[in-house]
């Protein structure tokens, strides 16, 4: 008896087992996909274009408030400007990017997973109001964390982990 054969044997059997479960586990794959194809994309492209955008105006706004009364405002940028900072990208996160994103998401989603252009409508004017007022209650803080304690460069990155659960949600 060959040892490595039979070890071979069975890591292919307990593959062929997993695979099995992985087909048969009830996901819908198809829905992974539109999932995985809008955020590659769309969302993901879109973040780190917003982000630092978002970065880029919120730094030249606070150059230019500390600049014209520089004694005045110096200690309380130190104490509160980040927080200000963040609140403010917070805020422009949930009442610029977030009415243009959601509807992206809803109409594209759904015309790939095959509904028509009337239908995708239809659900997005049902659906939008009451998922934006939930959207604004988990994004609010997550975003507000993202803003004042992530680096630029990985806050897209917390968003795509925060998006796998919201995602669920969404559909």
């Amino acid at each position: 008896m060959n040892f490595t054969s039979s070890a071979d044997t069975e890591r292919f059997s307990t593959l062929r087992e997993a695979w099995g479960l992985i087909v048969n586990s009830g996901i819908d794959w198809s829905r992974v996909g539109v999932m995985v194809g809008f955020g590659f994309f769309f969302a993901g492209p879109a973040y780190t274009f917003w982000y630092k955008l978002l970065d880029h105006k919120a730094t030249a706004l606070l150059a230019r408030t500390t600049s014209s009364s520089r004694a005045r405002t110096a200690a309380w940028w130190a104490a509160w400007g980040a927080w200000a900072v963040s609140c403010g990208k917070t805020v422009a996160d949930l009442t610029v990017f977030d009415p243009i994103y959601l509807p992206l998401f809803f109409m594209s989603t759904n015309l790939v997973s095959g509904c028509s252009f009337d239908e995708a409508g239809k659900r997005l004017r049902k659906d939008f109001a009451g998922t934006y007022v939930v959207d604004v209650a988990i994004w609010a803080p997550v975003q507000l964390f993202n803003f004042r304690f992530i680096p630029l460069l990985y806050q897209p990155l917390l968003v795509n982990g925060v998006n796998v659960f919201w995602n669920a949600y969404l559909r």
